[in-house]
């Protein structure tokens, strides 16, 4: 019998019906949030009421945000009427769970697809994006 070995984060439904005889998951990496009582995590948060757009890079960072919005007494309607972005279809199914909508996912699931969704929107000079600090996109947003 052939075994399947999975490294990433989460065992899909698609190879967990074939039960851990076959499918032997060990993840290679471990998703380590940084403690919300950090100055730049506390400042992120401080602004969240002025975002216009969220940028997600993962289901983890979707996780992650809702998480901190408890330790900073938000709720998912303190998010309601901002656009989400995704950067791939994973992604916004999880955002989806968490209560919002997707207003974009990128087709090609990176950096440089999230870069094309936002190339893409009408966007005022009043945005206020909120996303990780991948390299790519922080030099997108620095020429923007």
């Amino acid at each position: 019998m052939k075994k399947i070995l999975y490294l990433g984060l989460e065992l899909p439904e698609a190879l967990a019906h074939f039960g851990s005889d076959r499918v032997i998951h060990c993840p290679l990496i471990q998703i380590m949030p940084r403690p919300p009582s950090l100055p730049d995590i506390r400042m992120a948060f401080q602004y969240l009421p002025s975002y216009t757009h969220l940028v997600f890079t993962s289901k983890s960072a979707v996780k992650i945000l809702f998480d901190y919005l408890v330790d900073f007494n938000f709720t998912v309607n303190d998010l309601t009427g901002k656009q989400c972005l995704a950067v791939g279809e994973s992604t916004a199914k999880e955002i989806c769970r968490q209560g919002l909508t997707v207003s974009a996912v990128a087709q090609e699931e990176t950096a440089e697809g999230l870069v094309e969704v936002v190339e893409k929107l009408p966007i005022s000079d009043q945005a206020f994006f909120f996303g990780p600090a991948l390299p790519l996109l922080v030099r997108f947003f620095l020429i923007f």
